[in-house]
């Protein structure tokens, strides 16, 4: 459900580029190929304003590689510019998913370089969740983790339940960047007030469960809604290597 579908808005992306410069757009690392035990990545790098992004990759003296790292929107919460993105990790909708293959590509990722993960509750109905923590958990001072709330849990204890379960699925304290999904109403869900859905998520920012709010597949119009109602600090459209709508 990542891209691609007209859900919750579905006008063309490209403004919202010159509407909220200081949001970063968190694309996909989604697919992986393994040839020979090892994970090649290939990438092609463009920067959101269209100039191109050069990352610069260092080895520390532990053997490790690193990323050049950047905040997310005015947060003090460092990511990659690459971010590994897990819906194939639930499987649910793929085939040919192993989840060995899944965990090794994670952790090669994070070897790599790469520190971000992203991925949703909605995902294999949490198994997405589950994998990113048996891949990750005990290194989680390495990662920043980020994860999506569905349209169908907006209400305030929905959110809050939600955010639970995903914090014991991944093996974590806290959510780094915790996001809506899709808008309220999508996908014939029942419509529920963007300050319902913002007054929990800054009810989870204030005991610390939560590092940052973000949204997905929102409009411009939501978007300025849901940030009347607290700081928004990410916007996640439909991008990949297949959906570029907006470049």
């Amino acid at each position: 459900m990542e891209g691609g579908e007209d859900v919750g808005g579905g006008e063309d992306l490209s403004p919202y580029l010159p509407y909220l410069p200081h949001l970063p757009y968190l694309s996909h690392l989604q697919f992986f190929l393994r040839i020979n035990e090892y994970y090649l990545i290939a990438l092609a790098i463009k920067s959101a304003s269209g100039s191109g992004a050069i990352m610069q990759v260092a080895k520390s003296r532990d053997g490790r590689l690193s990323m050049e790292t950047r905040e997310l929107g005015n947060t003090d919460i460092e990511i990659t510019p690459l971010i590994f993105g897990t819906w194939q990790a639930g499987k649910s909708g793929w085939v040919g998913i192993e989840d060995q293959d899944v965990i090794d590509a994670m952790r090669a990722a994070l070897d790599a370089g790469i520190t971000t993960f992203d991925t949703a509750e909605v995902y294999g109905n949490g198994y997405s969740e589950e994998l990113v923590g048996k891949a990750l958990g005990d290194r989680r001072d390495r990662v920043v983790l980020a994860t999506k709330v569905f349209a169908n849990h907006l209400k305030h204890n929905q959110v809050i339940e939600a955010c639970e379960k995903s914090l014991q699925r991944m093996q974590t304290d806290v959510i780094d960047l915790y996001q809506i999904h899709w808008p309220s109403g999508s996908f014939k869900s029942e419509i529920v007030p963007i300050g319902e859905t913002m007054g929990a998520l800054n009810q989870l920012k204030e005991q610390g469960k939560i590092r940052a709010i973000g949204v997905s597949n929102f409009s411009k119009a939501q978007l300025e809604e849901a940030m009347t109602f607290g700081r928004i600090d990410s916007l996640q459209p439909p991008y990949s290597l297949f959906w570029r709508g907006v470049e």
